[in-house]
């Protein structure tokens, strides 16, 4: 029995499809293309409990034996994404319910209701049986909870648990209808409540009110997270391995509530060449939520699709989307999958090797791949990213939020922090966080909060001290406007005014067609976007303000900051553009932090994606590079680095190849 040890090269494998002598060739195979480790079972629940009470684990042990004696390891998945036939016709009502009382059928994946306690029991009962039969395995590293969990359809279930268990949710929050009815002002329309089992289900052909919509969401989101959380628990009573679920860059349910619990960071993701710079922000977030691996789980080697193929994707594309996660800090990366099916669903999805056991077109790439993690092993292992000065935060509720109330007609929540805040500090060669509410203050010398809505007691708490102690908090715009149930305040901005010393005056939603233009203390001339808020100063200081093409805010402050302690606030009225954001975090355009004597020990241009390394005790290690826009790029390193991968020296100014990777470590 081998060690397996990260970076993990794998792949999702179902050899409940195959049989036992093309199971053979593809370990054969696995093995001579460098794959280290595989997913397994997570589909399979129909093969491994064939009728109730009946277990068949033989034939996944004899694969788990045949893997573990080619030397590669294996990732256990619960297999509660695909209730069975005799389950779900012996208990019709595990299938979720739609907004109009019809149940869906048999025949797709995650069919299930998560509030099903009957459905639940039998996942224990699965899962405990799994974990007996498989914990002793050598070359298991971990278990994977179902699979790419989210609010079926958009909307949730609508079945009569569901309606129970809503109501208790509204119950539990509010304790009287009375507080409940205040809260959403439901004097307004005559929509006052005299019970909470009155109250509707949110359908899409009625104008609810935005709060009962939010609330809808955040039940759905608890309903997993508990879903999910059960599983969890079942499995670390008989197992010491690692434990989590796969994720998509969905919004709808929250990333850090789902990893609570676990012991692992899981992510799924599907890019193309338009939109790969988009997952950035997600690696950004997910390698935050816990001081725990991040393994990416799964994504495509040569082309998603279902029964049509997408587009194909230019040469270098796999070897670049392949490196992000070790990019970003995480340990895996892992395709989906190893062998085309036959049929079915996805039978045109990409495959390392196709149905018929022949390698894919992008095999060579695959194959280098895995030599390519292998001799970078070593520099991987012994450093980590370097830490971030600068947060965004990211918030699941917001989301929420705007989806029932979206506040202004250009709003796009997450769009907006990637393209007008991440993106332009990450181009200026910074290291950024993105980070949930919840998350530790100390250690960032900025944290940005945009379109951040509800703050609660403890956040504000938590970021007043983080500002007397020398933190720069950039606020806005549109945070700190409402309740938690998505209600305005006494005042526009809550506490955010007095903080700022200024008041709001007017606030408009922006019109590209009239761009308001603002003039800035630093200088320069920009426009804002999204939204205006006109402030008129007190003791605050304006940074920004709207120009003479500002219509009724000409004059006002767009941007206001005032002195913290050792720290300040920034409040934002409009979402900025151009070098705006760079200047009030103290960020020069060369990417330099222009307070610090540390100077960056590369520069690159926009197309490149650059990550620092770090040693144990905080040294310059090296920094991994990616051409992620099929362009050439230019690369500025101050000293000598060598490329891992190839053994190439280079110094000064280096000209990149389009999808090119470099592992540069730095020579003293």
């Amino acid at each position: 029995m081998a060690v397996i040890k990260p970076p993990y090269f794998g792949t999702a494998y179902y050899p409940e499809g195959w049989s036992d002598q093309r199971v053979d060739e593809d370990i054969r195979q696995m093995k001579e293309t460098g794959i280290n480790v595989v997913r397994l079972a997570e589909f399979a629940w129909s093969r491994l409990e064939p009728e109730e009470g009946k277990y068949d684990f033989g034939w996944l042990r004899r694969v788990i034996s045949k893997l573990d004696a080619a030397s590669i390891g294996v990732i256990l998945c619960t297999p509660s994404a695909t209730p069975p036939i005799w389950l779900t016709e012996k208990y019709p009502d595990i299938l979720p319910m739609d907004e109009n009382g019809r149940r869906t059928t048999h025949g797709a994946r995650l069919h299930y209701c998560p509030n099903h306690e009957v459905y639940q029991e039998y996942i224990e009962k699965m899962n405990e049986a799994l974990v007996r039969e498989f914990e002793d395995a050598p070359n298991l590293i971990g278990w994977q909870v179902d699979n790419e969990v989210y609010v079926w359809q958009g909307k949730g279930c609508f079945c009569p648990d569901c309606a129970q268990k809503f109501h208790r949710f509204l119950q539990q929050r509010y304790g009287t209808i009375d507080k409940l009815n205040q809260s959403w002002q439901l004097t307004l329309w005559s929509q006052e409540y005299q019970n909470f089992d009155q109250i509707p289900l949110p359908r899409s052909d009625v104008w609810h009110h935005p709060a009962l919509k939010t609330a809808w969401m955040e039940f759905q989101e608890d309903s997993i997270v508990g879903y999910v959380n059960r599983q969890y628990r079942t499995i670390k009573k008989y197992s010491r391995k690692l434990v989590g679920t796969d994720m998509m860059p969905a919004p709808l349910v929250s990333h850090d509530k789902l990893t609570k619990e676990a012991d692992v960071v899981m992510f799924n993701h599907y890019n193309d060449e338009e939109n790969l710079g988009n997952v950035f922000f997600w690696f950004e977030y997910l390698k935050t939520l816990r001081s725990a691996p991040l393994w990416n789980t799964e994504t495509d080697p040569c082309g998603n699709g279902s029964t049509a193929r997408q587009a194909y994707k230019p040469r270098g594309f796999c070897t670049v989307n392949s490196w992000l996660p070790l990019m970003f800090g995480g340990e895996a990366n892992l395709y989906w999958h190893w062998r085309a099916h036959r049929a079915g669903h996805e039978l045109m999805h990409g495959a390392v090797i196709d149905a018929h056991g022949r390698p894919t077109h992008t095999y060579g790439e695959v194959r280098q791949l895995a030599v390519d993690f292998a001799s970078s092993a070593d520099f991987l292992n012994r450093t980590t990213v370097k830490p971030a000065e600068i947060a965004i935060h990211y918030d699941a509720l917001a989301e929420k939020l705007f989806l029932a109330q979206p506040i202004a007609a250009e709003m796009d929540y997450q769009p907006i922090l990637r393209d007008y805040f991440y993106e332009p500090l990450r181009r200026a060669g910074q290291r950024v966080d993105i980070i949930p509410p919840s998350h530790e203050l100390s250690g960032y010398r900025v944290v940005i909060s945009p379109l951040l809505p509800y703050i609660n007691e403890e956040l504000y708490s938590r970021l007043y001290s983080w500002m007397e102690e020398g933190g720069i908090w950039i606020a806005g715009p549109l945070t700190g406007c409402r309740d938690a149930a998505g209600g305005q305040l006494d005042k526009p901005l809550g506490r955010l005014e007095e903080w700022a010393g200024c008041i709001r005056r007017y606030a408009l939603a922006a019109n590209k067609k009239y761009p308001f233009d603002l003039d800035d203390s630093f200088g320069g001339k920009s426009n804002g976007a999204v939204w205006y808020d006109g402030f008129q100063t007190a003791e605050g200081k304006a940074a920004a303000v709207y120009g003479n093409s500002s219509y009724e805010l000409s004059g006002m402050a767009a941007v206001v900051e005032r002195q913290i302690g050792k720290g300040k606030l920034i409040l934002l009225g409009t979402v900025p553009q151009n070098d705006l954001l760079l200047r009030l975090s103290e960020v020069d355009t060369t990417g330099r932090a222009a307070d610090t004597e540390h100077l960056p020990a590369y520069w690159g241009s926009d197309n490149l994606l650059a990550v620092s390394r770090v040693t144990a005790d905080g040294q310059a290690a090296g920094v991994l590079l990616a051409e992620f826009r099929g362009q050439k790029g230019q690369l500025q390193l101050s000293g000598k680095a060598e490329d891992l991968r190839t053994g190439q020296i280079f110094s000064g100014r280096v000209e990149v190849s389009p999808w090119t990777v470099m592992v540069l470590r730095y020579i003293e």
